[in-house]
């Protein structure tokens, strides 16, 4: 119990010290009447504090739905009204934003600090009832509407989530040291927390990607595994250099997500880690599907075109491909709908009914194809939606608020290629015949003010229309292409 769980800049928690944070949070949050089934809201940005209080509401049975800092407060609002929030428990340097909430939401609000304190004496942990079949986490997720949705996972299937990230090749070890830098407030951090701590390992929390602050990390505490969302970041990583290649030999699986992952991508992790492997995987907040290709320098890798392979389903996970009109695909290389189901999957969207088909199915709304051997491929996603440094971003979303500028008729946003970001989110827009003149910056200091600065649209360019398919709407295509050409 006194290996080392955790490491936040200066600060090192062992197990023991783990253990006894998330005791004194579990018993102040049922002092303040938090118990199982109490619907609670985080507003955190990585830090033991965050990590902790997973555990604590775990232990109750409370639903904890974490929310994502980087949203705008009527968001927010938006947000905790979506999950019915009664508690909003937030870090200290968010207090002023957590009192605006919840005026907005009506939950009650606790601050980091008022859990941190030690418990009145006498005070104790007091267990309740849980069972496999309790909701005990809420994942915010758009899906392909923009419309912001809650994927509902219980007790049962998180234990299946976590029991599979230990059936693949070169899963998380007791001897391992992971370093998470994605926000725990998304799945993909949340997992990886957890899978580290459950194989008894050393989880290091950063709060930002920033190349040379990684790499110190990695060279000092000689870490193992690490994750890289998105990929294109590994570009940023081989600029910073000045490491030899023995600092860095101590990695040996670097987990690319989070968007797309190409041959190059591939290739410079394996530059810049010289004993490391390359995790490309295909995953979602409503786990349905899930797939892992590990990549290694001993064997070709696998893919078609430029297009890597997101691997194969993995344990629990049952996946098929469907045609427009529902067929299943049998046939290699033909491009559907990957849809999902098993008992990692979510049990559906909170406050919402007919998530899945009448066969338990749950369309996920990407385009892929596999091989003769059974690996897939993604290709694109069926709605619009952009992957920007790791957040999701939806077209509609952004597109309603250039469009409620008043100089704007009308507008397309698509994401185009990005170095640092993976997509960036750009924009063609369509002024109104005799308004006010208004720039490009202009407009994307309008997009900041109204949204999340994830969902700033970062180029825009001015046209008298735009372009349309043969049936009418917007040709996306054509947009990115008219974008892409003006660089």
């Amino acid at each position: 119990m006194d290996k080392t769980a955790l490491i936040s800049g200066e600060e090192r928690l062992s197990y023991s010290e783990l253990l006894a944070l998330s005791e004194r949070l579990a018993v102040n949050l049922q002092s303040r009447s938090v118990h199982r089934g109490s619907r609670v809201t985080l507003l955190f940005k990585n830090s033991p504090s965050m990590l902790g209080l997973y555990f604590a509401l775990l232990r109750i049975g409370a639903q904890t739905s974490p929310l994502n800092y980087r949203e705008s407060l009527p968001e927010l609002g938006h947000l905790s009204k979506c999950v019915d929030a009664e508690f909003l428990v937030c870090a200290d340097s968010f207090a002023e934003q957590g009192e605006s909430l919840c005026r907005l939401s009506g939950a009650q609000l606790i601050l980091e600090s008022e859990l941190l304190r030690a418990p009145a004496a006498g005070s104790r942990f007091l267990p309740e009832e849980r069972r496999g079949e309790d909701v005990v986490l809420n994942i915010f997720t758009g899906g392909t509407t923009g419309t912001p949705k809650a994927a509902s996972h219980t007790n049962n299937g998180l234990l299946c989530q976590i029991k599979s990230c230990f059936d693949i090749e070169s899963p998380v070890t007791s001897d391992d040291i992971f370093l998470n830098y994605a926000p725990m407030f998304h799945i993909g951090g949340f997992t990886a927390a957890m899978q580290t701590l459950c194989a008894g390992a050393t989880f290091i929390i950063s709060r930002v990607f920033e190349p040379a602050q990684l790499l110190g990390f990695i060279a000092r505490e000689r870490v193992t595994q690490m994750s890289l969302i998105p990929p294109s970041l590994c570009t940023e990583l081989l600029k910073c250099g000045g490491l030899s290649e023995d600092a860095l030999s101590s990695v040996r699986m670097v987990r690319m997500s989070g968007g797309a992952c190409t041959v190059d991508n591939i290739k410079k992790v394996f530059a810049i880690f010289p004993n490391a492997k390359a995790f490309v995987g295909y995953g979602m907040s409503e786990r349905a599907v899930n797939m892992v290709n590990i990549i290694d320098r001993s064997r070709p890798i696998r893919e078609i075109g430029g297009n890597i392979s997101v691997g194969k389903p993995g344990t629990y996970n049952e996946c098929k491909l469907v045609d427009e009109s529902g067929a299943q695909i049998t046939r290699p290389g033909v491009v559907g709908e990957v849809l999902g189901r098993g008992p990692c999957t979510m049990v559906g969207y909170y406050g919402r009914s007919n998530s899945f088909d009448s066969d338990g199915w749950f369309a996920t709304g990407d385009l892929m194809f596999f091989d003769g051997d059974g690996y897939y491929y993604f290709v694109d996603r069926k709605k619009d939606m952009i992957k920007s440094g790791g957040e999701n971003v939806y077209s509609n979303v952004v597109e309603q608020i250039l469009n409620s500028h008043p100089s704007v008729l009308e507008s397309a946003v698509v994401g185009i290629p990005d170095e640092r970001l993976g997509e960036m989110v750009a924009a063609a827009v369509v002024l109104r015949d005799g308004a006010p003149p208004v720039t490009e910056q202009e407009l994307m200091d309008y997009c900041g003010t109204k949204g999340a600065g994830f969902k700033k649209a970062r180029r825009i360019v001015f046209v008298s229309e735009l372009p349309h398919s043969k049936m009418g709407k917007v040709d996306r295509h054509a947009v990115r292409e008219l974008i892409c050409g003006r660089r």
